[in-house]
């Protein structure tokens, strides 16, 4: 990985933390998500995917 995609992934990370740290309490399914995201070149919006994240929880 090169460092963009490090920072990239940071971002999306701690997006992720901050939005759903009471919904999603295992940091391991932050970093998949992350991971995901990163790996595949798709661009996050946690507008997006806050909807489809509400669905998977409940």
């Amino acid at each position: 990985m090169d460092s963009t995609s490090v920072k990239n992934y940071r971002n999306i990370y701690e997006t992720l933390k901050q939005e759903l740290k009471w919904k999603i309490t295992d940091k391991r399914i932050w970093m998949t998500i992350a991971s995901t995201y990163e790996m595949s070149k798709k661009e996050f919006n946690m507008d997006h995917f806050l909807p489809l994240a509400t669905l998977l929880v409940y």
